[in-house]
């Protein structure tokens, strides 16, 4: 074995050990996280409130409103929080909006942090948080928040469900090709039929609302997706 051999594979066993890491890291906050806000109690809190940063659910409320308008965020391309996507698009609005955000960026498959673990449980939590007087319910999303926007959609047999170049599919290609610095495969079982969007309709076939998809004409990907 040569010097440069042994050099070469010195780097790509100090690469593992800096990627494990990471994902230790990335484990340790994520822990952390959810037990201050279950400690806090601030797992869902009203827009303004000083946990609303760290919290997976922000509430903006109208008086008297009678739509909530619930936006999923994506993935983020930087460090930091993930936003509350479409927070300027609904002011003056006259609508109540939830805004959501998935911590773990996994296409929300592991929940809402501290709140569910699933597409399922999320839905019931989503169902129980709307604001009281709420008659419509619709959903936004842009990327994997579109994908979120029609799981969580279809499920609650929402009005309207709005989503931008939105993955309908999750498999290890798609994970590879839209996935966050924060992201991880072993959070995904992607024979789950929760990463396939069609399988929505199989738990609400009797789904009712109105889909509208947003996709860039020349992305093969977004192409195939839509």
């Amino acid at each position: 074995m040569t010097t440069t051999e042994m050099t070469q594979a010195d780097m790509e066993q100090a690469i593992r050990k800096q990627a494990a890491t990471i994902r230790q890291l990335q484990d340790r906050l994520i822990s952390m996280q959810s037990m201050m806000l279950q400690y806090t109690e601030t797992s869902s809190v009203d827009t303004g409130n000083p946990y609303a940063e760290m919290s997976p659910v922000e509430i903006m409320r109208v008086d008297g409103a009678e739509t909530t308008v619930i936006a999923c965020a994506g993935l983020i391309t930087r460090f930091g929080m993930p936003p509350k996507e479409f927070f300027r698009s609904f002011i003056d609005r006259g609508c109540n909006v939830m805004f959501l955000k998935d911590f773990r960026q996994c296409w929300y498959q592991k929940g809402l942090l501290s709140l569910s673990r699933n597409i399922g449980e999320t839905v019931e939590v989503l169902q129980g948080l709307l604001p009281a007087g709420t008659k419509s319910v619709r959903f936004t999303g842009t990327s994997a928040g579109g994908f979120a926007a029609l799981q969580f959609g279809i499920r609650m047999n929402a009005d309207r469900i709005l989503a931008f170049g939105p993955q309908t599919r999750i498999g290890r290609p798609t994970f590879d090709r839209f996935a966050s610095f924060d992201s991880r495969p072993h959070d995904i079982d992607y024979n789950s039929p929760d990463v396939d969007v069609r399988n929505a309709f199989t738990d609400r076939p009797d789904f009712s609302g109105r889909i509208d998809i947003h996709f860039a004409s020349q992305s093969r990907p977004d192409v195939n997706h839509a």
